[in-house]
């Protein structure tokens, strides 16, 4: 559960990308930031339709949560790619429908999924050019 939802980046002195990502994985919620949205929809979108959709994706997790282990050398949490297809159409359909968002509220989502593509790319470019965490 820790390197699902807590494990963070490590510092790395030497480095001008001073951010690696651990051997072990990082957090799914700060790999990608934008998830945490989706915590809101039963509650803030008062729509069955949100609320079954994410069930559903949370089904297909139960597995790797129960079963599965973290694993190494992985950007995220290993066993993620499991879920991440349902919870990224999940966060699309809600973008794409705007008008289900409170009005005050659409700026912050759109920023969340910006700087959730801006904390990949950071990652992918560390991971390229200097691998993961000593």
């Amino acid at each position: 559960m820790y390197a699902i939802f807590f494990q963070a980046p490590v510092f790395v002195d030497d480095s001008p990308l001073f951010l690696r990502a651990p051997s072990i994985g990082m957090s799914l919620l700060f790999t990608t930031p934008a998830f945490l949205w989706l915590l809101r929809l039963p509650t803030t979108w008062r729509s069955w339709r949100w609320s079954a959709l994410l069930a559903l994706a949370c089904l297909a997790i139960i597995p790797d949560v129960l079963f599965g282990t973290v694993g190494f050398e992985q950007y995220g949490y290993r066993r993620s790619l499991d879920v991440q297809p349902f919870l990224i159409v999940l966060l699309a359909t809600v973008a794409a429908s705007p008008t289900d968002l409170p009005e005050r509220i659409v700026p912050m989502f759109r920023s969340s999924i910006v700087l959730s593509v801006l904390i990949t790319l950071y990652f992918l470019v560390a991971l390229r050019l200097f691998g993961f965490s000593p």
